[in-house]
């Protein structure tokens, strides 16, 4: 592909949406991976742009799978760019939620936090 002079695509500046949230997952992928090989942070905003205006996702819905994604020992060791995070969205996203909607973590198997045997009908007839 020839590109003409002149004809660049714009660049997006620092204080856009895309940008931030491209920022967002590179400063939260060098919190647990501090030597990353620094991206190219224009070629990660139109990435995130796509995401944005393309596959039309909520902001803060894509910064949430961002943390979710960077949080997670699994997640956090396959989304090291932009266009993994966008591979893998749905996934993620999904993951998430299951996350936020699960009971609180259990005692030992099988046991309450009090110790007592967890059953799933406990305290219907109460």
């Amino acid at each position: 592909m020839v590109r003409m002079r002149g004809l660049e695509p714009p660049r997006l500046s620092s204080d856009t949406l895309p940008y931030q949230l491209a920022e967002l997952l590179l400063l939260k992928i060098l919190e647990h991976l501090p030597g990353y090989k620094k991206p190219d942070l224009q070629k990660w905003s139109k990435s995130m742009d796509a995401i944005l205006r393309l596959d039309k996702r909520p902001p803060d819905e894509v910064k949430q799978v961002i943390i979710f994604a960077q949080g997670d020992s699994f997640w956090q060791a396959n989304i090291l760019s932009v266009d993994k995070l966008r591979k893998h969205y749905d996934r993620l996203n999904s993951r998430r939620l299951q996350a936020r909607a699960s009971p609180p973590a259990r005692g030992a198997a099988g046991q309450g936090m009090n110790g007592e045997e967890d059953d799933e009908y406990n305290g219907f007839f109460q």
